[in-house]
């Protein structure tokens, strides 16, 4: 899947192609067969609407920060679970342990379990 920021970039280049970069009202000039966004915009939607909505969007959905496995998840949950979530990653001996093993990428000894928790996605 597409990251959002680099989804958004395209859309900017693809209209900064088109429209010389002039923020107009003009129709985006790309033919509807040959567009991805066919399905949803059916020559009713300009182009700079849409780079406006992905970055409405965008500033509301934070990209999260760390990209961690099913199984990475599942054990910070539970640890959170067992009231561990105040913790840094060095004071829960498994954690800390798997941490040192290569898990948790980005993730350091003396980070909150709860703090890295909330700024990480399932991949």
């Amino acid at each position: 899947m597409i990251e959002k920021e680099t989804y958004k970039k395209e859309l900017k280049r693809m209209f900064d192609s088109l429209s010389g970069g002039n923020k107009t009202t003009d129709r985006c000039g790309i033919k509807c067969s040959q567009c991805p966004l066919k399905k949803i915009c059916n020559n009713n939607i300009y182009a700079f609407d849409i780079i406006e909505a992905v970055e409405k969007w965008s500033k509301e959905h934070p990209q999260k920060k760390y990209k961690v496995s099913k199984l990475e998840y599942d054990i910070m949950r539970a640890a959170i679970d067992y009231s561990c979530e105040e913790e840094a990653f060095k004071d829960v001996d498994i954690l800390y342990e798997l941490l040192l093993n290569g898990y948790f990428k980005g993730a350091k000894p003396n980070d909150k379990i709860i703090d890295f928790f909330k700024n990480c996605e399932v991949v």
